[in-house]
C-alpha cells in the first residue's frame, strides 16, 4: 500500500534496550523458520526428564536441576518483580521468544542463557521450544529459546497461594492461568506485531490475548452481559484516546475466517462505537516461501472481497457502521522485507471499505484519531482502561511505567466499608507539618521487604 520504505535500524526506538531493539531480533516471518510447518517442538520438566530416564537424550546441565530446589529459587525474593513480569508476559501472548520476552519486560539479560528462565522451567513454570528444521533438527537460524506457559500444575498448585491479591492480578488480571490451544508461528507473529507497534508508534497499550477477549471487549468489560465461550482476538491495541483495535492475524483464508468476521461484526452491532470505542483489524501473513507476489495479491482480494460481504450484510446503524469500523491489511504492507518497514505502518494503515459506491476501499491509518476519530460516551470508563492496562503484565514496561496502576488498598478499603485506612493516627501537635492523608513510610532506616519494588535493575533501559 506504500511507496515509503524505510530500515527499521532507522527508526527512533522508545523504551527497547538496543540489545533487543526490532532490528536486532529474530524475524519470526521472513526469517525462514516454518519449513516444516507452523508449529514448534516442545518440552516441559517432566517431559524432557523422560526423556532421559529412557535414554531418549540427556538433560542439558543448566536446566538439571530438582524440582523443589528450582521452584524455591524462583520464590525467592531476588528480582521478585521480573519474575511475575516473566509469567505475566508469558501468560498474556501465549508464546514468545526468549528475545521478544526481553524487550517486553525490558530485561535483555532475559535473551539467551537465564539463570531466571532456567529455574521456572524446571519447576513447571514454563516450557522451552524450539524451531524445528526440514531434518528434524533445531533449527540453524534458532539462536532463541520458545517459552510458553506449562500444562503442569505448578503455578495454580504451589505458587498461586503464596502470591498476594495484587501479584495474582498483575500475572493473570485475576483469572485462571491460560495453557493449551498454541499456534506458536499465529502467537509469534502476532507478539512480534503488538512490540513493533509499542516500540514506533503512538499507543497507550498493547495487550495479549488474554485481555483481548470479547467478553473484555464488547461484555462484561463494558458493564454488559458476559459474552460466553471465550473467543477472543489474537491482541489489542489501545489508543491514547482510549480507542481499541482488536487484531486478528491469519495465515489462511477459509470459511473459517469469513466465519470470524461475521461474528465480530454481530458482536459489534450491539455496542455503539461511542460506547465500546472498539475497530478490528484483520491482517493477512500467509508463509512468504508458499505464497509469491501474485499468490499474496490473491490472497489479499479474498479477503477483502470476504470482509466486504459480511458488512453488506451487517451494515451497523448510521454514526457507528461497520464499514467505518473494520479494516485489513497484509503482513508486507507493514514489513515488506526482512528489516524493512513501511510507513504506512506507523499508523496502521489499512484499508476500510468505508468509500462510496463503485470504489468502497478507503485508506485510513487505525491509530490516526483524525482518520479515525472517537469521541467517547463515557470518558471516565475509558480512561479506566489505560489503568487496567498500567496493572496487569501485558504492555512493555515502558507503556507500563507511563500509566498509573490501580491501587489495590482503596479497593479492599472500599470493600470493608471504609473511606480512609482505619489505623490510629497520631497527634499531629506532637509532629510540625503533619498531614494525616499524606503516607511517610516506615522511616529512613526501616527494612521492609520490599517484594514488588520498582527500581530499575542494572540490565533493563536503553
Amino acid at each position: 500500500m506504500s511507496d515509503g520504505v524505510l530500515a527499521l535500524s532507522d527508526l527512533t526506538s522508545r523504551g527497547v534496550h538496543p540489545r533487543v531493539r526490532a532490528a536486532a531480533r529474530l524475524d519470526p516471518y521472513w526469517d525462514g523458520l516454518w519449513k516444516s510447518g507452523a508449529l514448534a517442538s516442545w518440552v516441559s520438566s517432566e517431559s524432557v526428564k523422560r526423556q532421559a530416564e529412557s535414554g531418549l537424550g540427556r538433560i542439558p546441565a543448566h536446566l538439571d536441576i530438582d524440582p523443589d530446589e528450582a521452584f524455591e529459587s524462583f520464590t525467592s525474593a531476588w528480582v521478585w518483580r521480573r519474575k511475575l513480569e516473566v509469567l505475566g508476559m508469558v501468560n498474556a501472548w501465549r508464546t514468545m521468544t526468549d528475545q521478544q520476552l526481553a524487550a517486553l519486560v525490558g530485561a535483555p539479560s532475559l535473551a539467551g542463557r537465564s539463570g531466571l528462565l532456567d529455574t521456572a522451567f524446571a519447576a513447571g513454570l514454563l516450557d522451552h521450544g524450539s524451531f524445528v528444521g526440514s531434518m528434524g533438527q533445531a533449527h540453524p537460524a534458532s539462536h532463541t529459546r520458545l517459552l510458553r506457559p506449562s500444562a503442569l500444575d505448578t503455578y495454580t498448585r504451589r505458587l498461586l497461594p503464596l502470591l498476594t491479591y495484587p501479584e495474582q492480578v498483575m500475572v493473570t488480571g485475576g483469572r485462571r492461568l491460560r495453557v493449551g490451544g498454541q499456534y506458536d508461528r499465529h502467537n509469534l507473529l502476532t507478539t512480534e506485531l503488538a512490540l513493533r507497534v509499542a516500540e514506533f508508534c503512538d499507543v497507550g497499550a498493547v495487550m495479549g490475548e488474554t485481555y483481548a477477549s470479547l467478553d473484555l471487549l464488547l461484555g462484561t468489560g463494558l458493564g454488559r452481559e458476559e459474552i460466553k465461550g471465550n473467543p477472543a482476538a489474537d491482541a489489542a491495541f489501545i489508543r491514547p484516546d482510549g480507542m481499541r483495535v482488536a487484531i486478528e492475524l491469519t495465515a489462511s483464508i477459509t470459511g473459517h475466517f469469513k466465519d470470524k468476521v461475521r461474528r465480530w461484526a454481530q458482536h459489534m452491532s450491539k455496542a455503539s462505537m461511542s460506547l465500546s470505542g472498539l475497530t478490528v483489524l484483520f491482517i493477512g501473513a500467509p508463509p512468504p516461501d508458499r505464497y509469491p507476489p501474485a499468490e499474496r495479491n490473491a490472497f489479499a482480494s479474498q479477503m477483502t472481497k470476504m470482509i466486504r460481504e459480511v458488512v453488506d450484510e451487517y451494515p451497523g446503524v448510521p454514526g457507528t457502521r461497520h464499514a467505518d469500523r473494520i479494516g485489513m491489511a497484509m503482513w508486507h504492507d507493514y514489513f515488506p522485507a526482512r528489516g524493512k518497514v513501511t510507513t504506512d505502518f506507523l499508523s496502521l494503515t489499512a484499508r476500510i471499505p468505508s468509500g462510496a459506491k463503485g470504489k468502497p476501499w478507503d485508506r485510513k491509518g487505525m491509530l490516526d484519531e483524525f482518520d479515525i476519530p472517537f469521541t467517547p460516551m463515557d470518558p471516565q470508563r475509558t480512561e479506566a482502561s489505560h489503568t487496567g492496562a498500567a496493572t496487569v503484565i501485558s504492555s512493555p514496561v515502558w507503556l507500563r511505567r507511563a500509566g498509573q496502576p490501580y491501587q489495590f488498598h482503596n479497593y479492599a478499603m472500599n470493600v470493608a466499608g471504609f473511606d480512609t485506612a482505619p489505623i490510629p493516627q497520631p497527634d499531629p501537635r506532637h509532629r510540625e507539618g503533619f498531614d494525616p492523608h499524606v503516607h511517610r513510610g516506615p522511616g529512613a532506616l526501616a527494612k521492609p521487604p520490599a517484594r514488588l519494588t520498582i527500581t530499575t535493575l542494572r540490565d533493563e533501559g536503553g
